[in-house]
């Protein structure tokens, strides 16, 4: 086996979130990659992290963490509000980067990251993993062999909600608010949008009709009352 790659997950905390559920599992399993440094907002969960990932370097400061010897990529995996901030010190540091999806806030936000990678010849992905399902890889081949005729239309249906309940985990309760950009219209609509372009080709026109159809929910831990802004 040759060189492994070294990984430095930022917002790699231990106990919840996407790194400790999904990354970490993922990469301790393919025998290429290796993790070698670890991010949070905090040296003692940064520490601690470290120690439950088995990874040499911690960090609160992710310039650092994308500029150590011992990190070729970066995956990050914190709320999206800071994806720009991150994934730009990445890539200035000159290193791989992988991205949770959704990449930014806005369109133009992501598009400027793109274009900083490229400009800057490293390897960059976001988190729009659908497309690498098994089902949908092959749909795809026989949609492409032609095996289902001439594809004239699509209907996709897609039920994803926060639950029939008008309470929240705490955790999730920052997906309400619209100026996040992770609620359900980001992340579940973008995740399913993508799924059908990797089938179909890219859409060239929408026509779409949001709503926000409950507006209060209450916080599970605290029974704080809050707002949801963002279309559900």
């Amino acid at each position: 086996m040759g060189e492994r790659i070294r990984v430095g997950i930022v917002g790699a905390a231990p106990d919840r979130g996407w790194a400790a559920r999904a990354h970490v599992p993922a990469l301790r399993a393919l025998p290429d990659y290796v993790i070698t440094a670890v991010g949070t907002t905090r040296e003692e969960s940064a520490r601690e992290a470290a120690r439950a990932f088995g990874a040499e370097h911690a960090f609160t400061d992710v310039r650092r963490l994308a500029e150590h010897d011992e990190v070729d990529l970066v995956a990050v995996t914190v709320k999206v509000p800071a994806h720009a901030r991150l994934v730009r010190a990445a890539i200035e540091a000159g290193k791989h980067v992988y991205c949770e999806w959704p990449l930014a806030l806005t369109s133009e936000e992501a598009a400027s990251l793109a274009g900083l990678a490229d400009r800057a010849g490293v390897r960059h992905a976001v988190g729009l993993q659908a497309r690498h399902a098994p089902e949908i890889r092959h749909a795809r081949e026989l949609v492409g062999a032609g095996r289902v005729g001439r594809v004239t239309s699509a209907t996709v249906y897609a039920a994803r909600g926060k639950g029939a309940g008008a309470r929240i985990p705490a955790w999730a309760a920052y997906t309400l608010d619209h100026r996040n950009g992770a609620g359900t219209l980001e992340v579940a609509a973008g995740h399913t949008l993508d799924a059908l372009e990797y089938l179909l080709g890219a859409i060239s026109e929408l026509s779409a009709r949001l709503s926000v159809q409950r507006p209060r929910y209450v916080v599970e831990e605290s029974g704080e009352e809050i707002a949801a802004t963002g279309p559900d």
